[in-house]
């Protein structure tokens, strides 16, 4: 019977947590920079992002 009630309170938490765990409706936006050696007269040779 203890056992029954500490499997019980353990996975209980588990449970609920899954039926909060997908938050697939909002939007994921992830930054990505390329570094490139520019050709610009100004900066010639210098590492810039794109």
């Amino acid at each position: 019977m203890k056992r029954f009630v500490f499997l019980l309170i353990a996975f209980v938490p588990l449970l609920a947590s899954a039926t909060y765990g997908d938050d697939s409706e909002k939007l994921l936006t992830i930054d990505h920079y390329v570094r490139v050696r520019s050709t610009v007269p100004a900066i010639a040779g210098h590492t810039s992002q794109i």
